[in-house]
């Protein structure tokens, strides 16, 4: 575990709740329409 300090370096980007959850719900859709074309 790294204190927050230490970690505080390794932040590009600091999104709003709003976009980090709009960014993994439009991952997740990517990712999952990969799986179904791999099924095809």
């Amino acid at each position: 575990v790294l204190a927050s300090g230490q970690v505080v370096g390794l932040l590009n980007d600091l999104p709003t709740c709003k976009d980090l959850i709009d960014t993994i719900i439009a991952d997740a859709i990517k990712r999952i329409d990969a799986l179904g074309a791999l099924r095809a």
